[in-house]
């Protein structure tokens, strides 16, 4: 039986999803590029929203940053924890329930996680919310290719649910696809402008498709 929310669906795959990460290109492509993007971020506070098992909170404890991490998945949180080496703070908590005060954050991170929700809008609207002045959002979306490979009769116009499997991780997941012009209305409409857009590829396979697209936002009112 397929889990009902994202919670049951992580705790059910945390293992072998950890297990099986090393295989998947998104080491070699989307996390070097979003630490890259991010820059010099010693002292600065960010927030993980979605950490899983801790890879991006790992990278920005390394460079120096007060991280906060949020996933809803009590076994990722573990996993993250552990790979953190107890470094930073780690919160079980469901991202588009969460509360935080205002102007909290200088930076917030979002690997692969904004397409677990339905409500846009509701997300960047907190966002807006919890950054600081010219504080921004780095975050990243599987590339519309890897649902058109994998999904019959995918239909890039409409936002939709969509169960698939991860082969490179041996398990089954889903998403909430948007079309990337969902997401480009949803954060102009809260206050954010478009600062990097890229696709990242992994070059060592035969066929160049993208595998994510990354986006830099920056808080403009």
């Amino acid at each position: 039986m397929r889990p009902k929310n994202v919670k049951a669906l992580y705790d059910k795959i945390a293992v072998k999803y950890h297990q099986n990460r090393s295989k998947a290109p998104n080491d070699y492509t989307e996390l070097p590029k979003i630490i890259e993007l991010a820059g010099n971020v010693k002292s600065k506070k960010v927030l993980d929203l979605g950490c899983g098992t801790g890879k991006h909170a790992k990278e920005y404890l390394k460079k120096g940053a007060i991280l906060t991490g949020v996933d809803v998945s009590e076994k990722m949180i573990e996993l993250a924890k552990k790979s953190c080496k107890n470094q930073g703070e780690f919160l079980l908590a469901d991202f588009e329930k969460i509360k935080f005060e205002k102007e909290s954050f200088d930076l917030i991170n979002a690997s692969f996680s904004l397409h677990y929700s339905k409500n846009l809008n509701h997300l960047f609207k907190q966002f807006n919310s919890w950054l600081k002045p010219n504080g921004r959002v780095i975050f990243s979306i599987s590339h519309p290719m890897q649902y058109y490979l994998k999904i019959k009769d995918f239909d890039f116009s409409k936002s939709k649910k969509y169960w698939f499997r991860l082969n490179t991780y041996d398990v089954e997941v889903f998403n909430y696809y948007h079309p990337i012009g969902k997401y480009c209305e949803s954060f102009i409409s809260n206050g954010f402008q478009l600062n990097t857009f890229v696709e990242t590829i992994w070059t060592e396979k035969k066929h160049k498709i993208p595998n994510a697209v990354i986006f830099e936002i920056i808080k403009i009112n």
